[in-house]
């Protein structure tokens, strides 16, 4: 009997133009490598659309999907 992959809700960071967002997914650890997080293709997808979001500045979408930063130059 094979065993069945585990699934685990991680944090991904989605990265474009003036914002971050942290996410939660659903990864999923393959019993041959319980070690690497693997995404469904849903959920890549899930987050390139959120990377869209981001680059175009569509803050509601991205509060909508999780926790919202905003780049801030430091000045020295």
């Amino acid at each position: 009997m094979t065993p069945e992959p585990h699934t685990q809700k991680v944090i991904e960071w989605v990265d474009g133009g003036e914002y971050v967002v942290a996410v939660e997914v659903e990864a999923i650890f393959p019993p041959d490598a319980p070690s690497e997080a693997c995404l469904s293709p849903e959920a890549v997808k899930w987050l390139e659309s959120l990377e869209d979001a981001a680059v175009r500045g569509d803050v509601a979408a991205l509060q909508a999907a999780g926790r919202v930063y905003r780049r801030e130059p430091v000045v020295s």
